[in-house]
């Protein structure tokens, strides 16, 4: 297993902090900022496991999730912030 992993978060910091963790524990990290980076990372890089951000622009994470869901069963792991 390659343990390539995309992280995919409109917020720099979440995006540094979830990477440098991952990258720590000897993963492979590819980062996107937005949900239309995210797809072409995703067909680029066919990931074993994808962090994904709800709220992102351009395609939120339910949208791109629905889209990897038409043709890949890969793990999709959900980030969510709500603001107080």
């Amino acid at each position: 297993m390659s343990n390539k992993i995309l992280v995919a978060d409109d917020e720099p910091h979440i995006r540094d902090v979830i990477t440098f963790a991952l990258e720590r524990a000897g993963m492979s990290v590819v980062t996107a900022r937005d949900g239309a980076e995210a797809l072409m990372a995703w067909r680029r890089t066919a990931p074993d496991l994808i962090v994904l951000d709800i709220g992102m622009p351009e395609r939120d994470g339910l949208d791109v999730c629905r889209q990897i869901r038409k043709s890949s069963d890969v793990p999709i792991l959900f980030l969510s912030a709500r603001d107080e």
